[in-house]
């Protein structure tokens, strides 16, 4: 077996990477075609996904993402992921679309660019999530469930300081308002996620805390209590023997266990008046 240098691989990926931004529209619409033709195949997906990002054709990275949000049955991280791999450049290039186009298109500009945030070190883009915050806080109460979903999944990515109060008020205000189960799911997971993306926790769990235990007091639904449950664990750090497998299954008898050790911890450790 020949051992190769590593210049020679150093200069293979470079060679790689050159010819991948070189990649003209026709060339990414005939791989795309290809893709759609082959059903989708997993490995097609993957090298489409890879020079689609790599590529210079942002404009059209775009609209391939545009036509994949509006497929029927498509799965939503195909080409997202790869578009906010750009990060800055990806937001760059969908800020000004948020006040051009519609309501379903807008909402999912908004979730793209917040996936992008994930991608960053947390102090480099705060000007840009504080920039979209407002955004996100009026598509959180659109009339449309599946557009409000997006918008407070995305919530729980963009830790906003200028704007952070208003963020856990809507996060709590749909935790125990919303008419959708999975809107009041994603309300509690955004209060965990915050947390994630770099604020901070003391706050969450001053704001959170009197709607987080009447959530668990009142809440019908197994996947909401669940997923309660599981951010309680994850902002207190306390171990309520509660596991993501168990939530995910809707698992009632394990999760109706588990809301009572988390009720008895608060009631235990906490005063806390009812929102």
């Amino acid at each position: 077996m020949v051992r190769r240098s590593t210049n020679s691989i150093l200069k293979e990926i470079e060679e790689e990477r050159e010819r991948r931004a070189a990649l003209t529209r026709d060339d990414l619409e005939r791989e795309y075609e290809a893709v759609r033709l082959s059903g989708y195949d997993i490995g097609l997906v993957l090298t489409f996904q890879a020079h689609l990002k790599d590529s210079m054709q942002i404009a059209y990275h775009y609209e391939v993402v545009l036509k994949e949000w509006k497929r029927e049955g498509m799965d939503p991280d195909d080409f997202e992921h790869s578009f906010a791999a750009r990060r800055k450049e990806g937001r760059d290039f969908l800020f000004p679309l948020l006040d051009e186009r519609g309501e379903f298109e807008s909402v999912h500009i908004a979730y793209l660019i917040a996936q992008s945030f994930c991608r960053e070190k947390f102090c480099e883009e705060e000007p840009e999530r504080e920039r979209l915050t407002p955004y996100l806080l009026r598509y959180a109460a659109l009339s449309e469930p599946v557009l409000r979903r997006k918008a407070i999944i995305a919530l729980g990515w963009v830790y906003a300081p200028g704007r952070f109060q208003e963020e856990l008020a809507c996060l709590c205000d749909h935790l125990l308002k919303d008419e959708d189960v999975l809107c009041r799911a994603w309300s509690a997971s955004a209060l965990m996620q915050l947390f994630f993306h770099g604020a901070p926790a003391e706050a969450i769990r001053e704001c959170a805390l009197p709607s987080l235990r009447l959530c668990l007091e009142k809440e019908k639904d197994d996947f909401v209590v669940g997923v309660a449950i599981e951010s309680f664990q994850e902002l207190w750090g306390v171990k309520l023997r509660l596991s993501q497998v168990a939530v995910e299954r809707r698992d009632h008898d394990v999760i109706e266990k588990a809301r009572k050790r988390a009720l008895k911890y608060v009631n235990r450790s906490f005063g806390v008046d009812r929102p």
